[in-house]
């Protein structure tokens, strides 16, 4: 295995701010998207269910992450506490 597809919730709260859960690390993209089925049945993640792309938008995200790999998130030169 090289790959894992990682479930997360996200949502924009009343003040503003993203609110991110993660839900789990699966080994296939359609074990992720059954666990956001189960999820999505449940209190407070049924209001925000759609599997959103790219992190856009309110409700279930599934991302692919290669094993043994640096995130290509833009962290290799650090970050800047504001």
């Amino acid at each position: 295995m090289s790959e894992v597809f990682v479930l997360q919730h996200l949502y924009r709260a009343c003040d503003g701010d993203e609110e991110s859960k993660l839900l789990g690390v699966y080994s296939s993209r359609q074990l992720a998207h059954r666990a956001a089925q189960r999820f999505g049945r449940q209190p407070g993640f049924r209001e925000y269910a759609e599997i959103v792309s790219d992190g856009d938008g309110d409700g279930f995200y599934i991302q692919a992450c290669r094993l043994d790999q640096d995130s290509d998130g833009g962290w290799s030169e650090g970050f800047v506490r504001e």
